[in-house]
């Protein structure tokens, strides 16, 4: 007769698998989820030759980070901008410490702009001596708060409490405001101390466009981009004007229901738990 001690082992046994098969499950799931929603453009970055030096483009959300991969792009750079899952794990990978993880994305492209390049930009210069970088801002910080404002009204990131403080800008605007000017001065400092400065670019999303003596239109932003990049090119004209990206129109950033909110929340915390494991498994791993 089999009494309820003897069934102890097997139970916890059948527990052990069942959780171990719903990680291996899950991790299965955001691999297909990675594969179905990547850019294909993306994918296929390692494919073309390389343009020049690697460029990084550090501003924080809503500096014109987007507009700015768009224009590297437009001038041949294969270009890694924020992708839902891929930005992700290399935010968390970064976080956690596996900064391999970044270096071996980073040999496959040209350009690279938004999360985790903002904040892992100082690792990032020492791994990468010849690469630049381009800090992007807005000309005035009250318009870059009330844009980010309105961009955590529509879809707030858990990241974001991390990286400001709160998880949208309407419950601390002041934090935000202050995270905004502290990396700017950060990234300011960090260049020249270490006589780098002709390794950054600040570069203001919303300057002016200038009127030449020749009554053609041309673009400052361009002239000083390609400047940037030592890139010849006369004829600034021929590029057209600036790209401007608008976030809002996007699929990803309309959320009235808060659908990708709830999204981006689950898969923040299992992303985040998973790291987490990654990371104590390395740690064991050296140990031994």
């Amino acid at each position: 007769m089999t009494t309820r001690g003897d069934m102890i082992p097997s139970v916890g046994l059948s527990s052990s698998l069942l959780r171990m098969a719903s990680l291996v499950f899950l991790l299965l799931a955001i691999a297909l989820g990675y594969l179905s929603w990547a850019p294909i453009t993306s994918l296929r970055g390692s494919q073309s030759p390389s343009i020049g030096p690697k460029v990084f483009v550090i501003g924080l959300s809503k500096t014109g980070t987007t507009s700015i991969g768009d224009a590297l792009a437009q001038l041949g750079y294969r270009r890694s901008g924020w992708e839902d899952i891929r930005s992700r794990w290399l935010y968390h990978a970064y976080t956690h410490g596996h900064v391999e993880a970044l270096k071996r994305h980073v040999d496959k492209f040209d350009a690279f702009e938004d999360i985790p390049w903002c904040i892992a930009y100082r690792d990032i210069a020492d791994q990468f001596p010849s690469a630049r970088f381009i800090l992007s801002l807005r000309k005035n910080e009250h318009d870059w708060l009330r844009s980010i404002q309105a961009h955590t009204r529509r879809r707030a990131w858990e990241g974001h409490a991390d990286i400001y403080g709160c998880l949208r800008a309407d419950d601390c605007p002041d934090a935000y405001l202050e995270t905004y000017k502290r990396h700017t001065e950060d990234a300011l400092e960090f260049f020249s101390a270490r006589g780098e400065e002709d390794r950054l670019l600040t570069f203001f999303i919303d300057e002016p466009r200038e009127v030449g003596k020749n009554a053609t239109r041309r673009d400052a932003r361009w002239e000083k981009l390609l400047a940037f990049l030592d890139i010849e090119d006369a004829d600034v004209s021929r590029l057209g004007q600036f790209p401007r990206v608008n976030a809002k129109s996007s699929f990803g950033n309309r959320d009235p229901i808060g659908l990708f909110s709830l999204v981006d929340s689950c898969f923040y915390h299992i992303e985040n738990t998973l790291a987490r494991a990654m990371s104590a498994v390395s740690v064991a791993l050296l140990r031994e």
